[in-house]
């Protein structure tokens, strides 16, 4: 019995240092900018996926407001629906599904669009955050 004891008595404080460590439980893309220059690339990284899919979201986009325009829609009407964070319903309106938008880093979910006049913007995640994107698009 005493063996253990002395055993428990070793392994305890080592338990007891890795339980300081304090997470933070907020997903990746909602923390900070980092500085270390090792961590910059998994943000180029971020920023590389969020641009893609923003190119994607405004390809589809543009795709539907032609449509739209052709069949005699109200284009107005049309950009102003798209306006806010993308759910189910803005993605089934430009034919582009969540997963279509799931990458590494991000979800459908993540993006924003603002479309005003002849211009859309799409956005990644909050601003000041990490891979944070905000590109802006011509639309029809």
């Amino acid at each position: 019995m005493k063996p253990c004891l002395s055993l428990m008595l070793m392994i305890l404080p080592m338990v007891a240092a890795c339980g300081d460590n304090t997470a933070d439980n907020t997903r990746t893309v909602e923390q900070h900018q980092s500085t270390d220059p090792y961590l910059r690339n998994v943000d180029e990284a971020r920023r590389t996926e969020a641009t893609t899919a923003s190119h994607a979201i405004w390809q589809r986009v543009r795709i539907s407001a032609i449509s739209v325009q052709a069949k005699g829609g109200d284009m107005k009407s049309f950009y102003a629906s798209l306006n806010g964070q993308l759910n189910a319903a803005k993605l089934a309106k430009i034919g582009i599904t969540e997963a279509e938008l799931r990458g590494t880093h991000y979800v459908a979910t993540d993006y924003k669009i603002s479309c005003y006049g002849k211009k859309m913007t799409v956005e990644a995640v909050k601003p000041n955050t990490k891979g944070y994107v905000s590109q802006e698009y011509d639309i029809p």
